[in-house]
């Protein structure tokens, strides 16, 4: 195993919740739509529509142990995070050094 899924275990491992509470922070985080690009990436991989995403993710997650479950809290965290970032980069004021 490389560093970074040595990193991500212990993140998991780490965390103190049990598997509805991660599930139930995933479906907040869901219902909120904060993770597009894990809904996208869901729906292109069963080949579902928008409507079907909650069913088929609460399939997911019903065949998922704890760690897994909290792997894709964490996964979910990470792109919010990410989008977070992204709008705050592309709503700031740059500033431009001109020799």
């Amino acid at each position: 195993m490389d560093n970074y899924l040595l990193e991500r275990l212990n993140t998991a491992l780490n965390y103190n919740l049990t598997k509805e509470e991660a599930e139930k922070e995933i479906f907040d985080l869901f219902d909120k739509g904060m993770i597009p690009n894990i809904v996208k990436a869901l729906n292109e991989q069963l080949g579902i529509t928008n409507y079907e995403t909650r069913n088929a993710l609460e399939n997911l997650l019903s065949e998922r142990d704890r760690l897994n479950t909290i792997e894709l809290l964490n996964i979910c965290e990470d792109e919010v995070r990410h989008n977070k970032l992204e709008k705050w980069l592309n709503t700031e004021v740059r500033i431009h050094v001109v020799d």
